[in-house]
């Protein structure tokens, strides 16, 4: 069976790992990870699967599913500062896009 990667978030079924509240940006990884980010600074690193999402239930429908998460507040911890380089603590962290891409040693080896 061939299998898409196309799928919305809102048909991604994130099978008992929480959800996303307001999602801004996503790309797989080299790792085979969807990594999402939301407007507040969070990245979300979601592995994901296709298949039946509980096999005990019944109910054998195939569907993209996660299996694993795990969140990243190191975005969202990042102090903002102004144009002048002062800080600016009364705005809060947003976050509208994401870039994986994997970085080699000098031997290169991933890191």
């Amino acid at each position: 069976m061939a299998v898409s990667n196309n799928f919305s978030a809102s048909s991604l079924d994130f099978n008992g790992f929480g959800g996303l509240s307001q999602p801004t940006a996503l790309v797989w990884g080299a790792d085979g990870r969807l990594y999402v980010t939301e407007v507040d600074g969070d990245v979300h690193v979601l592995t994901i699967a296709f298949g039946d999402p509980d096999p005990t239930d019944g109910d054998t429908t195939a569907r993209f599913h996660v299996t694993d998460q795990v969140t990243l507040n190191h975005v969202k911890s990042i102090p903002n500062h102004n144009d002048d380089g002062s800080a600016n603590a009364a705005t809060k962290r947003q976050v509208t896009g994401i870039d994986v891409t994997p970085q080699f040693d000098a031997n290169g080896d991933p890191v």
